[in-house]
């Protein structure tokens, strides 16, 4: 990636965000909670992740990502506008 492919990727990004979608995503983790028991998993396992090979890791981080878009398009229907 160039360094124009860089700013113009940033530029974008900066340009896309939405600041009342991230304060409102940010107000309902409010009314999310851990156990402890959950919490240390969490860790663990976020400790662990590093020692994946990286075609798991690969694998991983994509099934995360679309599992958080789609919760993110189940509670905001209206950014698929």
């Amino acid at each position: 990636m160039s360094v124009q492919e860089l700013f113009e990727q940033s530029l974008r990004l900066f340009q896309q965000y939405d600041t009342q979608q991230h304060l409102s995503l940010m107000s309902r983790m409010q009314e999310q909670s851990l156990t402890g028991h959950q919490f240390a998993q969490l860790i663990g396992k976020t400790r662990l992740y590093q020692f994946l090979p990286p075609k798991e890791r690969k694998i991983l981080w994509a099934v995360c990502t679309l599992t958080l878009s789609l919760q993110v398009l189940h509670q905001f229907p209206h950014t698929l506008r």
